[in-house]
């Protein structure tokens, strides 16, 4: 219940703490991305 006090009071907070997970998962696709495009191949299939 405090957690959600706290979001309701301050909704940055929920998303500075969705923020990190997200820089992650979209450098992660990125560099993916790019590492199969490398490999050889225009298309990601």
């Amino acid at each position: 219940n405090s957690h959600l006090a706290m979001m309701s009071e301050n909704p940055s907070s929920s998303l500075f703490t969705f923020l990190p997970a997200l820089i992650i998962f979209t450098l992660t696709f990125l560099l993916v991305t790019a590492f199969r495009k490398g490999e050889g191949g225009d298309g990601i299939e």
